[in-house]
């Protein structure tokens, strides 16, 4: 295929790309879509806040890392496909995220900006704010999956945001479970600078990893139980240490609340645990978290 090339917007009023993902019913089949050029969200002050069925997105937020754009995308672009490479991590995430059959709209900064042209760029980089916020959900990737992983989004699920099963989830037993959500927190996203305006100015988001997802209001909550626990029970910390195979993890368990997760949390006021009904009071705060600061 040729190389896809970057089209200039439109000049006079601002234009933002919408990445227009094209579905598939196999994981094997390799990623496609169309870059469609829209109006930038909240330009026209005559517009209403709902947009034409073509313009609704999702924007996603992500840990570019440092590979190399090497993953083939076939684009659409003036009736044929051409090539544009992406890096691996890039490309997992729009397998995650493609629909089995119907097209997604998505707002990626890698993609949606031409990141050769710097005018463009700059130009972009100032909307980013409204293109957030007019974003019917923020997409959240941390990666692909692993048995951790999967561990820590059952855990979650299934046990620690079910309030009449926390007692018994400081034990022996439930070691390795906190493990796998302690290194979920440890995931390069919750490293970002640019993940907390991302997050406090969404309407709604959605946590991915792998082919596992929650909503980030659980995931805030989660993390809030888990600091709450560490501080309110030392019995739990105690257990937590106890066996050498899981070392390692005393660290984690002294600095859980300094976390780049648990500090997300709390700057983006996104869990509220002692607001939530069936919450209020079972675990009494007995700390106030640390700002957030330059990672």
């Amino acid at each position: 295929m040729p190389k896809y090339e970057y089209q200039v917007l439109p000049r006079g009023r601002n234009f933002i790309r919408i990445l227009n993902l094209f579905p598939s019913e196999t994981d094997d089949q390799g990623v496609s879509w169309e870059l469609l050029v829209v109006p930038a969200p909240g330009d026209d002050p005559i517009r209403k806040p709902s947009t034409p069925e073509n313009e609704k997105y999702e924007a996603l937020s992500w840990f570019w890392g440092h590979a190399k754009p090497t993953e083939p995308i076939a684009v659409f672009q003036n009736g044929s496909f051409r090539a544009k490479y992406v890096s691996p991590e890039l490309a997992a995430a729009l397998k995650a995220l493609r629909r089995p059959r119907n097209n997604r709209n998505l707002w990626i900064d890698a993609v949606c900006i031409n990141q050769d042209d710097p005018l463009e760029k700059n130009h972009q980089v100032m909307m980013m704010s409204a293109i957030y916020r007019h974003a019917g959900s923020v997409c959240v990737w941390l990666g692909p999956g692993d048995e951790s992983s999967t561990s820590a989004f059952k855990f979650i699920k299934d046990e620690l945001l079910q309030l009449h099963k926390l007692d018994n989830l400081g034990n022996d037993h439930t070691r390795a479970k906190w493990v796998a959500f302690l290194a979920l927190m440890q995931r390069s996203w919750f490293s970002r600078r640019w993940v907390v305006q991302e997050i406090a100015l969404a309407r709604s988001a959605m946590i991915y990893c792998g082919m596992d997802t929650m909503s980030w209001k659980d995931f805030a909550i989660a993390v809030e139980l888990l600091v709450e626990m560490i501080a309110s029970r030392p019995e739990f910390s105690k257990i937590m240490r106890r066996d050498l195979l899981f070392g390692h993890v005393e660290s984690w368990i002294n600095y859980a609340s300094t976390l780049g997760a648990s500090l997300l949390v709390s700057a983006t006021a996104a869990g509220k645990l002692f607001q939530e009904p069936g919450f209020m009071g079972y675990l009494a705060p007995s700390r106030h978290y640390r700002e957030v600061g330059e990672t």
